[in-house]
């Protein structure tokens, strides 16, 4: 007799990226936070990540990372680097924070190229680009010109990232991945709008852009180990911008990354212009797609969750190694997806910030527990002028021994007045710290101006009302007293809206 099959089963069940074994199904993907100091991992940073792996996450990847400094980093002062072996005691204190809670840690290699502001330290002659261009042809003052590689110093790149994945292996990394995707050098050499180069690495066949990525991948293959893992990361498509890459040319290169020696594909895309807010899916849709938008191949129907999946799982069709890919999923997606075979792992950044604990509470059955992502997009704006990641569901991200909630040493009756996000978090932490509380709402209902918010462009009515059934059911759990006028059923905002 067959057993009852397990709710979110192919989403909990381990994986393989090469030889590596993984917990479980999704992965925490790269995305900077802000929190290295002087360059390096600080031990705010060792406790963000901590704090993932404690939470029950498959597979950690750790922000981009440059191989070379100052020119290949984007951000200056928070920018997270390892060009040299002075790096290695720094990282290696992270990848052991991380290991003592049994998940495994890549992290993500990569080279801004000409992607990056007119920082200090890099000369306009030290810049480099795989195509010198005019100013005049560059999408954006995002980008800036750069003398065009030579054959020599291309080699000289290769090495400069093998020797980088050299010292990840030595800090105690389970294996890399090489960013080639959104706007990042390597991305330079694959599409045709960045690559006008006419020689072996130039834009003459489609082999020839790849060449440059597969040398890098068989170059830390070689010096690390044939079965030390080596993930990528590609652009299905650049949106908005001519000559850029292509789907069909996108699948060609995961097969030539294949047989390389990659051992992970993550299918991302670019987008340029109006198409630029592709990163947070679900501003570009709200409060309509814009008419002038080609978004022709993307996956809709879900408010922007899932919104790569149709362009990962063509991928997926053309490789044997396990594709992935994030873009607003959650669990209940996720495991869809798995059992449907469109992905081979799940890719999160967005709702583990949110909720660290996510993976755990999945798990154990207690999605009621489960912080949602609000879907704001507080997360990127706090990142804007190199500042340190935030977020508005968890104030605790980045200061987690600082917020770490204890008992009360003495026990108080606390009023609380306001019911909207900030009154029920204070009501919530106050009771799970020991204390009698009650809040008090002058409305009928909890939320506060919140509610509006979920009408407003940019907004997500259905994640917010997530956030107010979540408030409303630890506040119930944790037995707060709640004096509102009248309930009523929020369900009511979807009829306003």
């Amino acid at each position: 007799m067959t057993s009852k099959k397990k709710r979110f089963q192919r989403l909990m069940e381990p994986g393989y990226i090469g030889r590596l074994k993984t917990r479980n199904r999704i992965i925490k993907t790269a995305s900077g936070t802000g929190y290295a100091e002087d360059g390096l991992p600080s031990e705010r940073m060792n406790e963000f990540y901590a704090s993932l792996a404690r939470g029950g996450v498959g597979l950690i990847i750790v922000e981009n990372c440059s191989v070379e400094w100052p020119r290949g980093t984007h951000f200056v002062k928070t920018g997270l680097r390892f060009h040299e072996d002075s790096c290695i005691p720094y990282h290696r204190r992270l990848t052991e924070a991380v290991h003592k809670y049994n998940c495994p840690i890549f992290i993500q290699f990569m080279h801004a190229g000409p992607w990056f502001a007119k920082q200090e330290g890099v000369s306009p002659e030290g810049r480099i680009a795989v195509s010198s261009l005019r100013e005049d042809e560059l999408p954006s003052d995002a980008w800036v010109t750069g003398k065009e590689l030579t054959i020599d110093e291309i080699k000289e790149l290769i090495d400069i990232f093998a020797r980088a994945a050299v010292r990840a292996q030595k800090a105690g990394y389970d294996g890399v991945e090489i960013n080639g995707s959104y706007y990042h050098l390597i991305n330079g050499f694959l599409s045709r709008f960045w690559n006008r180069r006419q020689d072996s690495y130039g834009c003459r066949s489609l082999k020839d852009r790849t060449r440059f990525y597969c040398e890098v991948i068989r170059e830390v293959k070689r010096r690390c180990g044939e079965d030390y893992p080596v993930a990528t990361n590609i652009n299905a498509i650049e949106f908005g911008l001519k000559n850029g890459l292509t789907l069909e040319e996108s699948k060609g290169i995961a097969q030539f990354l294949e047989k390389a020696g990659a051992d992970l594909i993550q299918v991302r895309v670019s987008g340029y212009g109006e198409y630029g807010s592709l990163l947070l899916p679900e501003h570009l849709l709200y409060p309509e797609i814009p008419k002038n938008l080609d978004l022709n191949g993307l996956d809709l129907s879900h408010n922007g969750r899932g919104i790569l999946v149709p362009l990962a799982t063509a991928i997926k069709k053309m490789v044997s190694i396990p594709v992935c890919s994030a873009g607003r999923l959650d669990p209940e997606i996720g495991e869809e997806l798995l059992e449907q075979g469109k992905l081979d792992f799940i890719g999160m950044t967005r709702r583990l910030i949110a909720d660290p604990d996510l993976p755990n509470k999945v798990f154990s059955g207690r999605l009621k527990e489960i912080v949602p992502c609000a879907g704001c997009g507080y997360c990127s704006e706090s990142r804007k002028g190199d500042q340190p990641l935030k977020c508005r569901m968890n104030p605790a991200v980045g200061r987690e021994k600082e917020y770490e909630i204890k008992p009360a040493e003495e026990k108080k009756k606390i009023m609380i007045v306001g019911g909207g996000p900030a009154g029920m978090e204070a009501a919530r932490v106050s009771a799970l710290r020991g204390h009698k509380v009650t809040l008090f709402e002058k409305e009928p209902y909890l939320g506060g101006s919140a509610l509006t918010a979920a009408l407003i462009k940019e907004f997500e009515s259905q994640d917010i009302l997530k956030m107010i059934a979540y408030f409303k059911n630890q506040l119930s759990r944790l037995q707060v007293g709640l004096h509102l006028k009248k309930e009523v059923d929020l369900s009511t905002i979807e009829k306003i809206r």
